[in-house]
C-alpha cells in the first residue's frame, strides 16, 4: 500500500524525477527492488520511470480512454513488477551476490530463458 501511495503522488504531484535527490531516488528504488548496486542515477531514474509508466500511468490512459474492458489489478501489477525488478538485479553481473547471478547465468544457458524486458 505504501508503495501504491508513493506511485499516485508522484504522478499526481508530477513529480520531476530526474531532479529528486539521489537519496529520494536510492530509497524509491530499494522500495520497489529496482537494483541500485553498481549502476549509475541515469539507470535508476530510467528504471523508476518505466515502473511509473507501468504501475500507474498507462492503467490510467486505459481507462480514460474507455480501455476499461480490462480489469487492472494494481496490487498484482505492482507485484510482478517487484518480481522482474528482483530477477533482473539479481542477474545483473554487478550484483553483489554471486550464486543467485550463477543460478541465472546456468538457467539462460541451459533453457536460453528470457528475463522479462519493461519498456
Amino acid at each position: 500500500k505504501r508503495i501504491e501511495d508513493a506511485d499516485t503522488f508522484i504522478v499526481d504531484q508530477n513529480v520531476d524525477l530526474d531532479t529528486i535527490s539521489l537519496s529520494r531516488l536510492l530509497e524509491a528504488c530499494n522500495d520497489r527492488l529496482i537494483a541500485s548496486l553498481g549502476r549509475s542515477e541515469a539507470e535508476l531514474r530510467v528504471d523508476l520511470k518505466k515502473w511509473i509508466q507501468v504501475a500507474v500511468v498507462e492503467p490510467r490512459e486505459r481507462i480514460q480512454q474507455g480501455q476499461n474492458e480490462e480489469h487492472h489489478n494494481g496490487n498484482m501489477a505492482r507485484s510482478v513488477l517487484l518480481s522482474i525488478f528482483a530477477i533482473r538485479g539479481m542477474a545483473d553481473y554487478r550484483s553483489a551476490s554471486f550464486l543467485p547471478r550463477e543460478m541465472c547465468a546456468y538457467n539462460h544457458e541451459q533453457h536460453e530463458a528470457n528475463i522479462p524486458a519493461i519498456e
